[in-house]
């Protein structure tokens, strides 16, 4: 979740145990029962969102960087293997294709390096036969071959992933707006029945609906319907 929404989640919290707390007050109310009801729904659903977030961009992640480098370490042992043979054989231009610094080549995007391990698939290709003396064999360009076609399917899953991630992101926003009507609407026209009936849980009520600013954020969190406290029934557009 994002902080904002992280705020107001909070205060959902407090007050899904409000209510909780004083369920013998309103649950023989249908009215109010099914509000409350689709508002606690509308809370599991967050949290088993925001678990999917966190897990899909996490583990998507750290599978295709560890490819990333297992693939760019093998290009650099192929890389001194090939400069080595074109230094004794006086190939100067395989020289400078295989000339690289490290230190660039693991900054390198996704792209970048999966154009370079290709770059160098290719020169070696080419060369195999020379290449058996410097101990490049078919069997680890075979290799090679397999952990280049994986990585390209791990940046392509992570498009997946990001499409995913972006309907998440889109399903929690409207989980979020769906309980701010539910709470500014009709829990707390509701609540306008309790204040002299049962003043604690109306009051206790109240102080739940704070929205408390636990990041130090100092944006204030969008949709302030979810704070308004206002018990007055809304008014017909």
């Amino acid at each position: 979740m994002r902080r904002a929404q992280t705020n107001r989640y909070s205060m959902y919290q407090r007050v899904a145990d409000v209510l909780e707390k004083n369920k013998s007050i309103w649950e023989n109310k249908k009215a109010m029962v099914d509000s409350i009801s689709n508002f606690i729904n509308n809370m599991k659903e967050i949290e088993e969102v925001d678990a999917r977030l966190l897990q899909s961009t996490k583990g998507a992640t750290k599978d295709k960087n560890q490819l990333k480098t297992d693939l760019l370490q093998m290009a650099f042992i192929f890389a001194a293997e090939a400069s080595a043979m074109a230094a004794k054989m006086g190939d100067y231009q395989l020289m400078e294709k295989c000339r690289i610094k490290k230190s660039l080549a693991l900054s390198y995007s996704d792209t970048e390096a999966k154009d370079f391990a290709t770059m160098i698939l290719a020169n070696v290709e080419s060369r195999l036969t020379q290449l058996a003396d410097y101990n490049i064999t078919e069997t680890e360009v075979t290799k090679y071959k397999g952990m280049l076609d994986q990585f390209a399917k791990s940046i392509s899953n992570k498009n997946v992933v990001k499409s995913d991630y972006s309907t998440d992101i889109s399903y929690m926003a409207d989980l979020f707006s769906n309980n701010a009507s539910i709470l500014s609407n009709e829990i707390n026209y509701m609540m306008r029945s309790y204040k002299k009936s049962h003043p604690l849980f109306y009051d206790a009520w109240r102080k739940a609906r704070k929205i408390n600013d636990l990041g130090g954020s100092s944006k204030k969190p969008s949709g302030n319907e979810e704070a308004n406290t206002n018990t007055n029934p809304p008014k017909a557009s």
